[in-house]
């Protein structure tokens, strides 16, 4: 089981972050065709991307008291008459809300969940091996045979399979939608906690993202071109080249946290 979606510090470069800080490593400028994550970066490279549990924690880290899982708002995930590209996107978001509250989620609700991230991920064309893992832990949520600690391990697993026949397809090219889906929405939440708490100190550590944002960006101007709606995939542009200007600053400022904010927000309506 692979799994893309982990928090360590880079060494050897002079762009990198420590591992207090939600960072990845950017794939090649030349890059013209992404097929996964992983066969897009050099041996030299490694691609690294915050997990939405581990967002939490680099907030926790960075001084703030808010849970993430408090500023969640109600959301209503359909993939009716939806593109793949956006039902990978939807998909990393509930993928990211039930890690957020998965010790507080009413059961029923949590089942809910999983089953949905099933039907999600069954539309993008994941293998057999992801299915039945997540038909697995509806079974075992349904029976109470399973702790909501190792659920949450095995949930935060999913977010990063891209695996053929154990993650999405080996004819899919929508995981990185998935995953930036789970990231963007983590990045709203951070906004919202930090002007929640007044700490704009905490964006130097927390929204400096350029790498990350430069990775999404250029899967939506390659393989994501043409396939997303327009204005949703305007809008997923706007946010990831803010998220670029943000972090080339010398000073981030409340405005531009609020820009943040308020593109990730349209974006998520749109999804």
């Amino acid at each position: 089981m692979l799994n893309i979606f982990f928090l360590i510090a880079c060494s050897g470069s002079p762009d990198s972050q420590s591992s207090s800080s939600p960072a990845a490593e950017t794939a090649p400028k030349t890059q013209k065709k992404f097929q996964s994550i992983q066969d897009m970066v050099p041996d030299s490279e490694t691609v690294l991307a915050p997990s939405p549990l581990e967002t939490q924690l680099a907030i926790e880290r960075a001084g703030l008291k808010t849970s993430l899982a408090s500023l969640l708002p109600k959301r209503e995930i359909s993939f009716e008459f939806k593109s793949k590209d956006e039902i990978a996107m939807r998909t990393g978001v509930l993928l990211s809300d039930t890690v957020l509250t998965i010790k507080d989620l009413p059961k029923e609700q949590l089942i809910l969940n999983l089953e949905n991230i099933h039907l999600g991920l069954k539309m993008m064309g994941a293998g057999k091996g992801l299915l039945a893992t997540i038909e697995d832990l509806i079974s075992k949520t349904k029976t109470d045979a399973i702790s909501r600690d190792d659920l949450l391990k095995e949930i935060e697993d999913i977010v990063g399979m891209s695996i053929p026949e154990e993650g999405v397809g080996k004819d899919d090219r929508t995981g990185p939608l998935l995953q930036a889906g789970a990231w963007l929405s983590g990045i709203n939440l951070v906004c919202e906690a930090i002007l929640k708490e007044n700490r704009i100190d905490a964006s130097d550590r927390l929204l400096r993202q350029k790498h990350v944002a430069t990775y999404y960006l250029r899967y939506s101007e390659t393989d994501g071109r043409s396939k997303a709606p327009i204005a949703m995939l305007e809008t997923l542009q706007t946010a990831l080249r803010s998220m670029q200007s943000i972090s080339e600053k010398k000073n981030i400022t409340k405005e531009d946290i609020e820009t943040v904010r308020d593109q990730t927000a349209n974006l998520l309506t749109m999804i």
